[in-house]
């Protein structure tokens, strides 16, 4: 992480990552994302030459090769989970509505994140199943609904606050993931029947 803040203040990598978004053009979800990964690759990478990149101890052995600080799937998560809200923050304070809405679709198009016990937990219950059922959460957008319906009902074990229970006990067809996703805050109340 003190790359990053290095990185930051020596390369000007907030500036730049706020241009990325806020740059006077329109620009595509997809370019600026790409663009963001490559900032973070950078800023997270660190010098070859510097004590850290060939060793993971101190007074450890030096290693044949350089190594990064942080993997390919930290870095998503970072992105998703950091990266993105703070760029909607700012947008959002700034009163930007175009910031906002290209940060918005830059995560609903960003793709899944690796799995965790949280969402096999879910796979398990919405599909039963641990191989198809992490194959239809197709975005982070889906994981991060899900982990808000796990950390406010199955963690808690009430399921009268979680949003799926309707499936189970209503005869309206079944919600897409959008639908489920854009409203984490539907109470289902319990049936009267």
């Amino acid at each position: 992480m003190s790359y990053l803040i290095a990185a930051s203040l020596d390369d000007r990598f907030l500036e730049t990552l706020k241009d990325t978004v806020y740059g006077g053009q329109p620009r595509q979800a997809s370019e600026c994302l790409a663009t963001i990964r490559g900032l973070l690759e950078r800023g997270l990478t660190g010098d070859p030459d510097d004590y850290w990149a060939n060793h993971t101890t101190f007074g450890g052995t030096r290693g044949k090769s350089s190594r990064q600080l942080i993997g390919v799937q930290r870095r998503r998560e970072m992105l998703v989970n950091v990266v993105l809200p703070f760029l909607h923050a700012i947008a959002r304070q700034e009163r930007n509505m175009a910031a906002q809405e290209l940060v918005q679709e830059m995560f609903r198009a960003h793709g899944p994140l690796p799995q965790n016990e949280v969402m096999r937990h879910m796979s398990m219950v919405l599909f039963n199943d641990l191989t198809s059922g992490p194959a239809m959460i197709r975005h982070a957008r889906i994981q991060q609904g899900l982990q808000y319906i796990d950390e406010v009902a199955c963690h808690r074990k009430d399921c009268t606050r979680c949003p799926l229970s309707v499936l189970f006990i209503s005869d309206s067809p079944l919600p897409g993931p959008d639908e489920l996703v854009s409203q984490p805050d539907v109470r289902v109340a319990k049936s009267s029947t």
